[in-house]
């Protein structure tokens, strides 16, 4: 009998923990995003918010539960994306790397976007949007975006163990990945206070 019960405690040890650790990891994720507020140049403003506009064209397609409409606007910004990083600013080496890496890696995401819509279906095309918001958050954070504040939400989900993260320049979201819930989502941290 003794042996049983060291067995169930042990056991039940280990899923508290794993609990524990999951909170934590989820609280670590969302605020892995470090705000780099020096690597501000206004230059790559009016390019970054033509960015901000076709990733809410992508979540407006979501909410409406629109393939062709996500479709298309994830061409948009892909094309945009390609486009820019050709863009000539004059910062500094550094700066310019960081903007080309981080548009890369968002536009990486678009394609598997673009390629989920076409194939792999609804869920599949909901996990693509949600990097592609992640792989935003990090441009935005790595080059210290501060046009206006950018709000991060993470709204947990059944199908996806950390949930779903958006951006928005609003304070309240509906969830774009379930919009018949209508439920209205505060913004769980905003980008520029990221530290």
């Amino acid at each position: 009998m003794q042996p049983i019960f060291i067995l169930l405690i042990s056991f039940l040890s280990s899923l508290l923990l794993s609990a524990c650790s999951t909170k934590t990891n989820k609280e670590k994720e969302l605020n892995s995003f470090h705000f780099v507020a020096e690597n501000y140049n206004s230059q790559l403003a009016h390019p970054v918010n033509q960015v901000i506009s076709g990733y809410q064209s992508i979540l407006n397609g979501l909410y409406h539960t629109d393939t062709v409409y996500v479709q298309q606007s994830t061409k948009h910004l892909r094309m945009l994306t390609d486009s820019l990083s050709t863009l000539q600013v004059t910062v500094d080496s550094n700066l310019h790397k960081i903007w080309i890496d981080n548009l890369s890696n968002f536009n990486a995401e678009l394609q598997a976007l673009e390629m989920s819509t076409y194939s792999n279906g609804w869920d599949e095309a909901k996990m693509s949007i949600n990097m592609c918001g992640i792989q935003l958050i990090n441009l935005l954070a790595q080059i210290g975006y501060r046009e206006q504040p950018i709000y991060i939400f993470n709204e947990p989900d059944r199908q996806l163990e950390d949930g779903y993260i958006w951006l928005s320049l609003q304070k309240t979201s509906t969830n774009p990945f379930h919009p018949a819930d209508h439920h209205v989502s505060s913004a769980q941290n905003i980008l520029q206070e990221c530290k």
